[in-house]
């Protein structure tokens, strides 16, 4: 998400707050869906919680550390899990099969949302580190592109020193990525 898109949120942008909901809500419908609900639930959590983020979004202290995806994820989770514990009450029927999914969905929920820190301290790390390691680096992982076409593209005498130069920066990369993790869990 770019600045734009917050402060568009901020400001009650209808353009971009249309765009940010209508990205975001299969991801939600997928997860109330395979958890007994349907299309309208679906409908009914996300909308609540959209209002919700958008509520917070107003907060000028309000900072957000993950993905719009992630946080939206969250907040539907929770509010799904809430009605759902709700539904059981008033009608006073259990289902065990059903009771015993959550606590695996939960730690699913967690573990996405841990690979998905991980992957943004990855992205954030090759951000910071320049070139050529930037490039390097997202040639061979992204783009696979052979030792040989990277030493080519950036110049380097052959496979092997281009694959020097991989290992190196890949070194930096995971320096960078651990400073950012201690940073944001210290």
């Amino acid at each position: 998400m770019s600045l734009n898109d917050l402060d568009g949120l901020r400001s009650g942008d209808r353009f971009i707050t249309g765009k940010i909901y209508a990205e975001h809500y299969s991801l939600i419908e997928r997860m109330i869906v395979a958890q007994k609900g349907d299309s309208d639930d679906a409908k009914d959590i996300y909308q609540e919680a959209f209002l919700i983020f958008l509520d917070n979004i107003q907060n000028p202290s309000f900072e957000l550390t993950v993905k719009i995806s992630t946080y939206l994820y969250a907040i539907a989770k929770n509010l799904w899990y809430k009605r759902l514990k709700v539904i059981g009450q008033q009608s006073f029927v259990i289902d065990d099969r059903f009771a015993d999914e959550l606590p695996d969905v939960t730690e699913n929920v967690d573990r996405f949302l841990e690979e998905e820190q991980k992957y943004d301290d990855l992205y954030s790390g090759l951000n910071q580190l320049g070139e050529p390691c930037k490039s390097v680096l997202t040639d061979f992982f992204f783009q696979k592109l052979s030792m040989e076409a990277i030493a080519n593209k950036h110049g380097y005498t052959n496979a092997d020193n281009a694959k020097t130069q991989k290992y190196k920066c890949l070194m930096r990369l995971k320096k960078l990525v651990a400073v950012g993790q201690k940073r944001r869990n210290g």
